[in-house]
């Protein structure tokens, strides 16, 4: 493996260091398998990625995408993955996929970072064909809603010119 360099990674630990009875662990992101990857899925379920810790180690990571089940285990990772967020600096577009149906500024109001989007899960091929078609893929959509929730906070962030009238 340390001859591949990929760019775009879709992965699970579990398959790949483990025997998949007992919870995988974490990925060497040091590897030389990791340096050149800017879009990482890893399709590991929220109880295993909450506890690894060296997703700064990849240089190049600006997309990262992860599971979640359902809305209560926000509760549980909203702290990993901020640390996620203030840790990796080139970090552009952090995807949470969950299995309902989410708001639609949900990952802003859930973790308070713009770059943190929540989608709902489609199969596992849709977002696949979606991109070898040309046709928008979830990173794109992504980056869509990142812009979106930007463009929120600078409205509402700026100050209000009230005028006073005397």
């Amino acid at each position: 493996m340390e001859f591949l360099q990929p760019v775009r990674f879709s992965m699970t630990a579990l398959g790949m260091w483990n025997d998949c009875n007992t919870p995988p662990p974490a990925p060497d992101f040091d590897s030389p398998l990791f340096q050149k990857v800017t879009h990482l899925d890893l399709t590991d379920n929220w109880e295993f990625w909450k506890h690894w810790t060296k997703f700064d180690s990849l240089p190049n990571l600006t997309h990262l995408e992860l599971r979640l089940g359902s809305e209560n285990d926000f509760k549980k990772v909203r702290q990993p993955l901020r640390a996620i967020l203030s840790s990796c600096k080139k970090l552009e577009v952090l995807v949470i996929l969950v299995n309902y149906q989410p708001g639609c500024i949900l990952g802003l109001t859930a973790i308070g970072d713009p770059r943190c989007v929540v989608l709902r899960q489609a199969s596992l091929t849709e977002n696949w064909e979606a991109h070898a078609r040309g046709k928008t893929d979830r990173w794109v959509k992504a980056e869509s809603v990142v812009r979106a929730q930007r463009r929120a906070i600078a409205v509402h962030s700026k100050p209000s010119s009230s005028k006073s009238l005397s």
